[in-house]
């Protein structure tokens, strides 16, 4: 090793000479500068950013000779000169920017250290600024990713100030995990699991609880701080990480120092939301049964009466829903110098549900560090801090929430009576919760601490050779509490567990709840260029990586509490706890080959090989290929001598095959069965969970074929990007059913695959660009067909809000598949005399059962429009979803307790009487059409400029979720009551609705 050490020392401080090169960097149509743009040597470490003016100045001890200096930034064109360094130490270059509406010479990084122009990739990735992240600001960067990325179906799970986001990239990758893909922050893996520290699922009474619901971690980030998104969709994208990917990558890339003149930046914004759209409640004068407490459940209450008394009607979403307030204020500090650059930013989130007296608030602060050490060292390193705080009701997967509560009880009780002490009094139907009680008792409070660092260290030793470290530490801390008061009435304790109704003196409710979480990885990685001839370049990256994560989650909960008692040790019943912690680790190393061609032929081939202490020892090892090849004939000299060249600009063929794996299939000690302790006849017996582990289990993986095409026409003012894809997920982690005499009654083992097939269409243009005048359309058209086969047997999940799942060989996975109404030869509904339609049965009378609905869409599309006249500025976004169905449990249940407008018909004559009570129980009843356009984002902007000591003032109004045109019988068909679960989707169980939200901003910079 001395030798090598010794070589690189001699190398590093062979005679140089201090070389200044400066110049100005401006846009090649309008002559303006372009701050920020990268200015490099190539082959060495000296770079620099060019400052607010265009203007740079770069510093470098390099030796005299011969050197490329290339020009990069996000939407332009590489622009590369050759430069002579001799004897004069002052070398002068300005350069000309074109835009490149197609990006093929934007540097991606793909898990390497040095990354690689778009134009080299075999692969399509989506990169978005970070500037289109906060057009309409929603303080979740995953919200405003929606519509931006090909090939992504991006939800938004709950309109909760800090509800789920749900990401799937060209489909569902798992059938037993999470689908989610990887995230990665400046390097860092970071964490987005969703905890539950409030609505905790030991809460709930039944066991057959499926979903994964509340806040996901992403939204402690920061839109603000953000540069840059990239996508990396396709497994040979992907592959470089592993056994991670199997969903995919979001890398988010920072804001990072530019050296020059100490600029500040500061915007604020004003949200206000509402409810987008008012359910329709009944209206009907009289109820069925004599009274108001008498037959609450009048509709479908057997046996059916035909007598009727009169009610008054209430609309109880007028008392749950407010107009909220929110805001949204960052202060960044940017500056530096040739040897030290810095970024620092503050921000403040605050935002208030539409639900009565909930709301989220964030605080976070971050910097980021550049420090040349010497001239072949450089030093990075980031820290952001963030501290969040939440006031929540109930979700959606129990009737103590604020819309279960309404949803569940006829709208002829007046909720706000009181008894002569001011206490509220029961509503009167079978122990149900008050409404306002809901509102103005229940309390739960979820804070988080979060600290997410990252430092690395570049070397550049020897020319054309680059060695990077890198380190990264995701620390967060949940805490949660829930406090349900006792009630002077009786209430049926779904909330609390238990299962019977509960008198006055024993109901109350109290948990804590806390989940520690740290992720923590460092890489090295050595990249080496080498030029074997004057046409052939080869580039060769290796590298290791070391993963470690440790969680630790506690629950405490009792009920039965004393009026002003709150806390758990003062529940007078213990309810069972949790105590879980886990550790795993994974390693892996990669090689990976780069050969190019001129600048048009580029061939990539790979090797990743993974160690992970989740799986047993014969499965520990996984090895990933990865291959892919770009040619791209627009940049090859015939090219440029054709007639085509006038006209046709931009010419690439691209395809790419990849694997990569899924570390989240099982838990971290799933593989081995776990026994608890209880006691028996005064010793202590142990027991286990039904299904029984497999030592031999391996991980799902991942298999993908992407063939693709970039066209540009027009100076690139019409843009053309296709992408096919043929994914195939296999040894699919499933329970398989074995016979009771085992002990167990089934046994988790791989079975089965899942394919993703589909194609996606990136659509850019400008119709019109002047001087004064410019229009940029753009349009993403995402179509992607899912199935499951060689699963063997069918297999059913029962679930909270009643959608039998079902996972089936042939179809899609995750459908609807239950009872369904009879149908005569005309498609026309089969009716008994009273004209009540009726369930489909075989011979012998028992319910038939089919495939009902499908919540994967047949596709979704996005249109954006972007107009800017002089100094006016307006964006305007599409998003689209079509043939998605919609397990519409809220809808239904508002019939059968009498506040649907189905059971106002019955109740007014309009429909024969045991209308709903016929069909109530057939599960066709419950699908609902889940396709929809939203008019998902409107921002327009007015740049005043200058104003005195400020440098930059903007002003913009913007809006999202403003318009849905759909058929959903519901509120809104974009939701999920499940959250971020992978097989539950598209259920409608007491979701929060997605508000509408307008928000007036200020940009300003100093």
């Amino acid at each position: 090793m001395a030798p090598i050490f010794l070589l690189l020392f001699i190398t590093a401080n062979a005679q140089t000479n201090r070389y200044v090169i400066t110049g100005r960097i401006t846009e090649d149509a309008s002559k303006a500068p372009i701050p920020g743009a990268g200015v490099k040597v190539q082959g060495t470490n000296f770079a620099v950013a060019a400052n607010s003016d265009g203007t740079y100045s770069l510093t470098a001890n390099l030796a005299p000779g011969s050197y490329q200096l290339a020009v990069t930034f996000i939407g332009y064109k590489t622009s590369t000169k050759q430069i002579t360094l001799g004897s004069n130490t002052n070398v002068s270059a300005d350069f000309s920017m074109s835009q490149d509406a197609m990006g093929l010479d934007e540097v991606i990084v793909t898990g390497t250290s040095q990354g690689t122009t778009r134009k080299q990739l075999g692969n399509y990735i989506t990169t978005v600024k970070g500037d289109d992240l906060v057009k309409a600001p929603t303080g979740n960067v995953l919200t405003s990713l929606q519509g931006k990325v090909a090939g992504a179906q991006i939800s938004q799970n709950s309109g909760d100030p800090a509800g789920g986001m749900s990401v799937k990239l060209r489909g569902i990758s798992s059938a037993n995990s999470s689908t989610e893909p990887l995230y990665i922050i400046d390097g860092v893996i970071v964490n987005n699991t969703t905890t539950r520290v409030t609505n905790t699922t030991a809460n709930y009474d039944g066991g057959n609880f499926v979903g994964s619901i509340g806040q996901n971690r992403m939204v402690d980030i920061n839109p603000a701080d953000i540069e840059r998104v990239e996508v990396l969709n396709g497994a040979s994208a992907a592959a470089i990480y592993g056994s991670r990917a199997n969903a995919g990558v979001i890398q988010i890339f920072t804001k990072k120092g530019v050296a020059g003149k100490t600029q500040v930046s500061f915007n604020s914004n004003l949200m206000i939301s509402e409810l987008r759209k008012k359910i329709e409640v009944n209206q009907s004068p009289v109820k069925f049964g004599l009274g108001v407490d008498v037959l609450t459940q009048d509709v479908i209450a057997t046996p059916l009466a035909t007598i009727t008394s009169p009610v008054t009607r209430y609309d109880y979403q007028d008392y749950i829903f407010r107009t909220a307030v929110g805001t949204d204020n960052n202060l960044s500090i940017s500056g530096g110098g040739e040897n030290t650059k810095v970024y620092s930013s503050f921000g403040y989130f605050n935002n208030q549900g539409i639900i009565k007296n909930t709301d989220f608030r964030k605080y976070t602060f971050r910097t980021n560090i550049e420090q040349k050490i010497t001239d072949w060292a450089r030093l990075s390193g980031g820290l952001n801090y963030v501290k969040s705080a939440a006031n929540e009701k109930p979700d959606g997967n129990s009737f103590f929430s604020p819309m279960n509560s309404v949803t569940i009880i006829g709208n002829f009780h007046d909720i706000w009576r009181r008894d002569a002490n001011g206490n509220l009094m029961a509503v009167g139907e079978r122990g149900r919760v008050n409404p306002v009680s809901v509102i103005e008792d229940i309390k739960q409070k979820q804070e988080v601490d979060r600290i997410i660092a990252n430092a690395a260290l570049k070397l550049n030793p020897i020319k054309n050779l680059t060695v990077d470290f890198t380190l990264g530490v995701d620390n967060s801390m949940q805490n949660g509490t829930t406090y349900i008061p006792p009630y002077t009435y009786n209430v049926n304790p779904d909330f609390f567990g238990g299962g019977v109704t509960m008198n006055a003196a024993q109901n109350g409710y109290s948990s804590a709840a806390s989940n520690k979480a740290l992720l923590f990885n460092n890489e090295i990685n050595a990249t080496y260029q080498a030029q074997i001839s004057e046409k052939l370049t080869s580039v060769t990256q290796v590298g290791y990586s070391y993963q470690y994560e440790r969680g630790q989650y506690a629950l405490l909960q009792g009920r039965g509490l004393a009026p002003k008692i709150t806390t758990v040790n003062g529940a007078s019943t213990p309810l069972p706890g949790v105590d879980g912690r886990t550790e795993l680790s994974i390693s892996g190393a990669y090689v990976q080959q780069n050969f190019k061609y001129k600048d048009h032929l580029f061939v990539t081939g790979a090797l990743r090989m993974d160690e992970s202490s989740v799986f047993g020892v014969d499965e520990r090892n996984q090895l990933y290929v990865k291959a892919s090849v770009s040619y791209v004939p627009s940049s090859a000299d015939y090219w440029k001598n054709t007639s085509l060249s006038s006209w046709w600009d931009t010419f690439k063929l691209r395809a790419a095959y990849g694997q990569s794996g899924n570390l989240t299939g099982i838990s971290a000690y799933e593989r081995i069965n776990a026994y608890s302790g209880q006691p028996f006849l005064g010793f202590t017996s142990l027991f286990t969970i039904g299904t029984l582990s497999n030592e031999a289990v391996k991980p799902e993986r991942q298999d993908e074929l992407e063939v693709g095409t970039d066209l540009g026409f027009l100076k690139n003012r019409l843009t053309l990007s296709f992408n096919y894809y043929n994914k195939k997920v296999k040894d699919l982690l499933l329970p398989q059913v074995i016979a009771p005499t085992e002990g167990f009654t089934s046994f988790l083992n791989n079975i089965g695959s899942l394919k993703n097939t589909g194609f996606e269409i990136i659509l850019g243009g400008t119709p019109i660009k002047t001087n004064d005048f410019n229009w940029n359309a753009n349009l993403i058209f995402n179509k992607n067909k899912n199935e499951a086969y060689d699963i063997g047997a069918m297999r059913l999940l029962s679930t909270n809000p009643g959608a039998p799942i079902g996972i089936i060989d042939g179809e899609p996975l995750g459908v609807f598949y239950g009872t369904y109404f009879a149908r005569n030869a005309d498609g026309s509904l089969v009716t008994n005399a009273a004209g009540i339609p009726q369930q489909a049965r075989d011979g012998a009378g028992n319910p038939l059962r089919k495939v009902l609905g499908d919540p994967n869409p047949d596709f979704n599309w996005t249109i954006v429009n972007d107009f800017n006249y002089k100094k006016f500025g307006l964006r305007v976004q599409l998003d689209g979803v079509q043939g998605s169905e919609v397990w519409n449990a809220d809808w239904r249940t508002r019939q059968g307790v009498g506040n649907g407008k189905v059971a106002e018909q019955e109740q007014l004559g309009q429909l024969p009487r045991g209308y709903v009570a016929g069909v109530y129980a057939i599960e066709e009843w419950r699908i609902d059409d889940g396709s929809f356009v939203k008019l998902r984002e409107v921002a327009l902007s007015y740049n005043i400029g200058k104003v005195k000591s400020i440098s930059n003032m903007t002003v913009v109004l913007s809006g999202r979720n403003l318009i849905s045109w759909d058929k959903y019988k519901g509120y809104d068909p974009e939701l999920n009551s499940a959250g971020q679960s992978t097989i539950l989707r598209n259920i409608d169980f007491g979701s929060v609705p997605i508000p509408r939200t307008f928000s007036l901003g200020l940009q300003v910079k100093f």
